[in-house]
């Protein structure tokens, strides 16, 4: 995975969200799904953070929330079948 410097250059968040944490696109090799997982420090949650994807086969490019769960040890994790850019968004 390749880290993403500027998320909201691709498309912007959703109304009434904003980015929180780092942006990452990857690269999936092989079958899945593949679990990813990001920090989930209490700022996150308490703005309601989850993991969205860019959805680049919409004109403009949309992100598109992701199904995940939040951990005990303080992450947030979802089972991914695709590459593309993930990042955490988060109420404003």
């Amino acid at each position: 995975a390749t880290v993403v410097p500027n998320p909201g250059s691709s498309a912007p968040a959703p109304t009434g969200k904003q980015f929180l944490g780092t942006a990452f696109n990857l690269t999936v090799v092989g079958t899945g799904p593949f679990n990813i997982s990001f920090a989930y420090p209490s700022a996150f949650a308490d703005k309601g953070a989850k993991i969205y994807k860019l959805d680049t086969s919409v004109t403009p490019n949309v992100w598109v929330e992701v199904p995940s769960v939040v951990n005990a040890d303080g992450s947030i994790s979802a089972d991914v079948t695709e590459g593309g850019i993930y990042t955490l968004i988060g109420n404003t």
